[in-house]
């Protein structure tokens, strides 16, 4: 109610009083330097709250005022269409998506957990294919709009399929994972849409990018509770229940859309709606890596719904590489750095939902002495759990970490996310006397109250940061494409592991190897990413400015000079690195231009 309060009071008040100001700009007030409530334009403190985190973490707790600020800034109806999709599609209906499979398949299909975790990553492919619709929105205006009709067709395609697949009642489950991929697709297209949108928001007002990106986080958590709510009782009772409930909320951002409200995109006049060939002349090296990227999420989906073990390990091997080598050959040098960091840190976390999920659930005669959780305890109550202390985990890193260098706070975190593993691997021992729901409670927020935080706000700052003006959907898009992408070759592998491992979820059920299992994908690989933190990771806050480090790998710069036949590049050249006054890490020799 609070929150309604202040989005209402900033429809009352928010447009008038930034119209007022002498430096607003199309209605949305500057930030003015040394107020209590913003940092200066410098990027430091205010002179008057100047090492007061206590007076920062009472405002940030003060949500009236903290969602009044946003609507100041960024206009309310941006604020307003951001609430609603990072809320009901992104919070709800997406996380109803990723933890509601379980039930679904198990229960109506009776699928083997690897085979189901396969199944999820083929689900969520569209996540990793942002980067192609990324590229159609830029480089193909729907009625002279790079966003909005794209987005009106993802919501409408959601919805349908989400529905449709709710209704499903056949005997094939890859039939339901069909509907689900449709489903994310929507959202997936709404979704990149509207981090482009906020990126360039974001750039528009860099010192308040981190209360407006710890809001869309808070939303996120807020809609995964009801989300964890619903999805619980319904796979105890009946799993299509909560696939019913997630297909509406896919509309609720259709009015805005509809009359054009929230997104401030002008349509383009008439002799530039066209197929806009000069994106791909301008950058042709984003363009492919965009491809690229969209066609092995594809590619790995058959390979994981025909594949064997064997051949899927070595198949995310060979994408692995040929992407990390394609990071440095199409984009420049701290840009390729971090997209392969967040592609690292996402696969070395090697996932183990299918063994973890059907241990957990398992019976009396699949897991004798083990926990035999229903879905209601495993999905609601340590769901709502991890989404409360995510939110305290958001206003904790916009308190008290958001000034940390991301090399201080990123170890730190890893070092979490392992330790939370352990409980993990002590359950599966089943000792006797374990006390189960708290080990697990204990695992489940330890993984999702600073790991995830820290990752997903270094990846937008950093993504919205490194953008390339006219491009921004495009760049923004490849970065979390490939981080998804990390995700689900993380999948698909760990299913292959769980495979030849032989672990069985299913009566008769082995689980002798599974400490080891989770041992090698929780601890080991993870552990890996310690050393490379300090050579991927620039040494900056999320508050400096990081594109004048950035400069042309000198393998970037050959190729593109190789694609134009050894001409200048005229307009779009990269400028030469700013190395003056940067980490020494970061200091590199600039790349000779034409």
């Amino acid at each position: 109610s609070r929150l309604g309060r202040a989005s209402f009071s900033c429809l009352h008040r928010g447009v008038k009083s930034g119209m007022d100001s002498e430096d607003a700009v199309d209605g949305v007030p500057a930030a003015t330097e040394g107020t209590p409530l913003l940092p200066s334009r410098d990027g430091g403190a205010p002179e008057d709250s100047a090492g007061d985190w206590q007076a920062e973490a009472r405002q940030n707790l003060d949500a009236v005022g903290f969602v009044t600020r946003l609507c100041r800034e960024y206009e309310w109806g941006f604020v307003l269409l951001t609430g609603l999709h990072f809320t009901f599609i992104k919070g709800f209906a997406m996380m109803v998506l990723i933890i509601g499979q379980l039930a679904f398949y198990r229960e109506l299909f009776s699928v083997e957990g690897a085979r189901y975790q396969t199944l999820l990553a083929i689900s969520s492919a569209p996540w990793n294919a942002k980067a192609l619709i990324g590229l159609m929105s830029d480089t193909v205006p729907i009625l002279g709009y790079h966003r909005r009709f794209y987005m009106l067709f993802g919501a409408v395609i959601g919805a349908v399929a989400i529905g449709w697949t709710s209704a499903y009642h056949g005997s094939v489950p890859e039939m339901a994972t069909l509907g689900f991929t449709l489903g994310s697709f929507g959202a997936a297209t709404i979704d990149i849409l509207m981090e482009t949108s906020y990126t360039i928001k974001i750039n528009t007002k860099p010192n308040e990018g981190p209360k407006f990106v710890s809001w869309v986080w808070f939303l996120i958590a807020f809609g995964g509770l009801f989300a964890a709510g619903l999805t619980g009782p319904s796979g105890d009772f009946d799993p299509r229940l909560v696939f019913y409930a997630a297909a509406p909320t896919f509309v609720v951002i259709l009015p805005q859309l509809i009359i054009g409200h929230g997104l401030n995109e002008e349509p383009l006049p008439e002799k530039e709606r066209r197929f806009k060939s000069e994106i791909w002349h301008a950058h042709p090296e984003l363009c492919l890596y965009a491809l690229a990227v969209g066609l092995f999420s594809i590619g790995l989906g058959g390979v994981g719904l025909l594949g064997g073990s064997y051949l899927t390990l070595i198949i995310d091997a060979v994408v692995c590489s040929a992407l990390m080598l394609g990071a440095f050959c199409c984009m420049e040098l701290v840009t390729a750095k971090i997209v392969v960091f967040f592609f690292l840190s996402n696969f070395l976390f090697l996932n183990t939902s299918g063994v973890l999920s059907y241990f957990y659930t398992g019976d009396h005669d699949c897991v004798p002495g083990g926990p035999q959780f229903t879905y209601t305890f495993y999905v609601t109550v340590a769901g709502i759990a991890g989404n409360v202390l995510g939110m305290v985990g958001v206003w904790a890193y916009q308190s008290f970490f958001s000034t940390w260098r991301f090399r201080l706070v990123l170890p730190i975190s890893i070092a979490l996310a392992i330790a939370g593993t352990g409980f993990d691997v002590l359950n599966v021992l089943r000792l006797p006397h374990t006390p189960y729901k708290a080990t697990f409670l204990t695992s489940s927020v330890i993984m999702s109250l600073m790991y995830g935080v820290v990752q997903n706000t270094m990846m937008t700052f950093t993504a919205s940061k490194l953008c390339r003006r006219g491009v921004e959907a495009i760049q923004f898009a490849i970065i979390v494409s490939v981080s998804n992408l990390g995700s689900t070759v993380s999948q698909y592998a760990g299913a292959a592991i769980a495979d030849i491992m032989q672990i069985e979820t299913l009566s008769p059920c082995n689980w002798d190897a599974a400490p080891y299992y989770l041992a090698l994908c929780g601890v080991v690989a993870p552990s890996l990413l310690f050393p490379i933190i300090f050579w991927l990771v620039p040494d900056v806050t999320p508050q400096d400015d990081i594109i004048d480090l950035n400069a042309p790998a000198r393998i970037h710069w050959d190729l593109r000079r190789w694609w134009r036949g050894g001409s200048a590049a005229e307009d779009d050249e990269a400028p030469a690195p700013a190395t003056e006054g940067a980490p020494p890490e970061l200091e590199m020799e600039a790349v000779p231009t034409a």
